[in-house]
């Protein structure tokens, strides 16, 4: 349906794809998601409008969907850097409570050979 309103209905709004699709992200109408699925989506399957409209739709937000994607690939990226480094914090402080662990039972053994003596 809004392939239809922004190429069929009012062809002054083709120029404004951008920043309509802007406006539905920001409104939280449209997921970054969405809107990528939708722009990678084969213009020969659009349904309600013709493939010259559906690539002319494309054409007009392809600047606002690569940066979605962008940002959506960076914000992959440090998703899968902080779970490495919740993953090393983690072995780091289980190597850290092992060598605690060690020394207070060199510790207990030491006072237990003290008290034989």
């Amino acid at each position: 349906m809004l392939e239809e309103l922004l190429t069929r209905r009012n062809e002054a709004l083709l120029n404004h794809t951008k920043h309509i699709l802007l406006t539905l992200y920001d409104a939280g109408i449209a997921t970054d998601s969405q809107i990528v699925e939708w722009y990678e989506s084969p213009t020969d399957h659009a349904v309600v409008v013709d493939n010259t409209e559906a690539v002319a739709l494309r054409h007009k937000a392809k600047q606002f969907c690569e940066f979605l994607k962008e940002d959506m690939e960076s914000s992959d990226e440090d998703e899968v850097n902080e779970n490495e480094n919740e993953n090393e914090n983690e072995e780091e402080e289980e190597e850290e409570n092992g060598e605690d662990q060690e020394q207070e039972d060199g510790a207990k053994d030491k006072e237990d050979t003290e008290d034989v003596d």
